[in-house]
């Protein structure tokens, strides 16, 4: 008998039961293995490995609720440090723009989005990726406005003739990036992934040209962008898909249409990016056959084993002088026939 010391009545034995532990035990197991993925406020049973969800979480911002104070922030704080470090020719100081940018991390998850075929997540980044990309682009022209104006430096020059490996590299380093986020072990690559393929330094290139009214130099860094992002999309998309992150049958129709949609936004762009690659390969071309010239007029001269070839740049031949002086009259000679058959405008460096 049980008493009840509340009411002092007792309760007769025969009503409690035995309790079978080992099913208690199962029961409570089998209710705890959803417990690793609570975090998770958007997949469902199947659409996705259980595995997998922790990694679409940290991907598609679901792990922390108020994200989008520090996202703008850092997204600010990048195109400032882009900006000025382009201003300066600053290679190290852009690069520390590279890594403070946040936007690789949407452009990744829209291509997961993708892959799930997940309508609502696909508009979000899609809306996320332009607000922060206009945010960039805007604060670079406002800073620019304040920076004395000057000839555009290598930095800034670097990205506005993009081609198709600029293309290749991008959709190399989104493979790495999304197999970052897919597998944690290898989250050490994000960093790498945000320095090779540049997302806030083009966007800020075309913000300051545009300000500068140099179009066709801010159209081209628009296009360094647009390419980084079709590249990581699609990488990003590739990776997920082929690791078994598929859409659901309800979902199926919306995964097709994103990746049509990513299909023909990426082919657009393979017309310009062929272009100056094919401009780039024929003033290499151009640029070895005259060498080869430069080289041959050098061995017919007596004294060739004075002069050396240092570099041809820009439509410029430099040449390393031993012993003679650049008013010697062979020199001046040999600068006549270097440049009526190469058309380069040819310098003599005197050796010290």
């Amino acid at each position: 008998m049980f008493k009840n010391s509340n009411e002092g009545t007792e309760l007769p034995v025969q009503d409690a039961q035995p309790v079978d532990t080992t099913n208690a035990q199962i029961r409570l197991s089998e209710q705890e293995k959803p417990a690793e993925s609570q975090g998770s406020r958007i997949f469902e049973i199947d659409a996705l490995p259980i595995d997998n969800r922790e990694a679409f979480d940290l991907l598609f911002f679901n792990l922390k609720s108020r994200w989008k104070l520090p996202f703008a922030l850092m997204t600010a704080m990048s195109a400032c440090i882009a900006t000025l470090g382009l201003s300066e020719n600053s290679a190290a100081v852009v690069i520390g723009a590279m890594v403070v940018a946040p936007l690789g991390q949407p452009i990744l998850a829209l291509g997961a989005a993708v892959a799930l075929g997940w309508k609502q997540e696909m508009a979000r980044f899609v809306g996320l990726i332009m607000l922060g990309s206009v945010a960039v682009f805007g604060i670079a022209f406002l800073i620019n406005v304040f920076l004395p104006d000057a000839t555009p430096n290598e930095q800034v020059l670097a990205r506005t003739a993009p081609d198709l490996r600029d293309l290749g590299i991008a959709l190399a380093a989104g493979i790495a990036g999304a197999y970052g986020y897919y597998r944690s072990e290898f989250s050490t690559v994000l960093s790498g992934v945000a320095i090779a393929v540049a997302l806030v330094p083009p966007l800020c290139v075309a913000g300051m040209m545009l300000q500068d009214g140099r179009w066709l130099l801010a159209e081209g860094a628009l296009l360094l962008f647009a390419t980084n992002f079709a590249g990581i999309v699609v990488a990003s998309l590739l990776v997920f898909f082929v690791g078994g992150s598929l859409a659901t049958r309800e979902r199926r129709k919306w995964f097709v249409g994103g990746v049509i949609a990513t299909l023909v936004f990426t082919l657009g762009l393979i017309a310009p990016l062929a272009s100056n690659y094919e401009r780039i390969a024929e003033q290499s071309s151009v640029q070895t056959r005259r060498y080869q010239e430069v080289r041959r007029l050098l061995q017919a001269d007596p004294d060739n084993n004075r002069v050396t070839v240092l570099s041809i740049a820009d439509g410029q031949l430099f040449l390393l002088l031993d012993r003679r002086t650049p008013a010697d009259p062979d020199v001046e000679r040999l600068r006549a026939r270097i440049e009526a058959s190469t058309g380069y405008e040819t310098h003599f460096v005197p050796a010290n």
